[in-house]
């Protein structure tokens, strides 16, 4: 399952968005369920649904790949803060390798195609089959 953290311009409240959808029980359940993150741009919700995943991946938590779908730069300033944390000795080098980031919907694409391409090779793909 892939889970994605999304805003719409006119709800309240962060919302989820799986593929294949499979309803949350609690954030900690999507979290365990989901095989990656794939971080959109949003506000602060979204934000903070993407540094909690990251650091429960560098609490080894969980252990999921988390990408930011970087539009137009969007994620640049705070990849930045990322940066600057780490140089200042807040964030491990390694802990710095968690987070992806995708430039354009084609890079998205690619790494939906790669977990489809898993999920088939491991049979998790009949979930999809199913919607």
């Amino acid at each position: 399952m892939i889970c994605a953290v999304i805003a719409w311009p006119r709800v309240s409240e962060p919302m989820w968005l799986v593929y294949p959808y499979i309803p949350p029980a609690t954030p900690r359940g999507m979290y365990s369920e989901s095989d990656a993150f794939i971080v959109l741009p949003g506000g602060f919700g979204t934000m903070e649904e993407m540094l909690e995943v990251l650091t429960w991946c560098q609490l080894k938590v969980i252990n999921k790949p988390i990408y930011l779908f970087n539009p137009n730069g969007f994620w640049d300033d705070m990849l930045a803060m990322f940066q600057k944390a780490a140089n200042h000795g807040f964030i491990r080098a390694n802990h710095m390798a968690l987070v992806h980031h995708l430039d354009t919907v084609d890079d998205v694409a690619d790494v939906l195609d790669q977990f489809l391409h898993e999920w088939k090779a491991t049979g998790k793909d009949d979930q999809i089959n199913k919607l």
